[in-house]
């Protein structure tokens, strides 16, 4: 009589291994390319809000005889200038995409109106790509309490925005952006 000898077919502890280690890679470098797209498209939006309010402010009240006098968050409220999707169920107040507070108060120098917008709690994470995306749109800017931007003509500090107390912190910081009348 003959036995049939059959071969056991399927995969070796090996085989399944080195399956595992591929599909674990794949799966690494897909969740790091979403993780860094939703950070570009959160930077993106806050960037683009910060704008539309900036350019809200400045359409407003910029070319009005009183222009930023007496303009506070609260007139910006209920001017709609900051839009309805950030104000709380009052209307007291507004918070930015991160859930810091968004604040506005006008200043004078020798020979300028001011405005600053004042946007808190940025991810450090984010906080470069923020102050690069808006460098071109303010006067001025402050992150941290620390200027990496004097006026209009000047570049960003890089070095300065990197430092411990800016955006190199590791922590949440707070930008000021000011601008001036049209």
């Amino acid at each position: 009589m003959k036995k049939l000898v059959s071969k056991v077919k399927g995969l070796t502890l090996v085989e399944v291994a080195i399956g595992l280690a591929i599909s674990a890679v794949v799966v690494a470098t897909a969740y790091a390319g979403f993780e860094s797209n939703a950070r570009r498209n959160e930077v993106r939006a806050n960037a683009n809000a910060i704008t539309e309010i900036i350019s809200g402010a400045k359409k407003t009240f910029g070319s009005s005889p009183t222009g930023y006098e007496n303009v506070t968050t609260g007139v910006l409220l209920t001017s709609n200038v900051i839009p309805k999707s950030m104000q709380d169920a009052t209307g007291a107040t507004a918070k930015n995409s991160y859930g810091g507070n968004i604040e506005l108060t006008s200043g004078f120098t020798a020979t300028r109106e001011l405005l600053s917008l004042d946007w808190k709690s940025v991810p450090a994470k984010q906080c470069m790509d923020l102050a690069m995306a808006l460098s071109n749109s303010v006067e001025s800017l402050e992150v941290a309490g620390t200027t990496v931007k004097l006026n209009r003509d000047a570049e960003i500090n890089a070095a300065t925005l990197s430092a411990a107390n800016a955006c190199g912190s590791g922590q949440a910081v707070d930008f000021t952006f000011t601008f001036q009348r049209s």
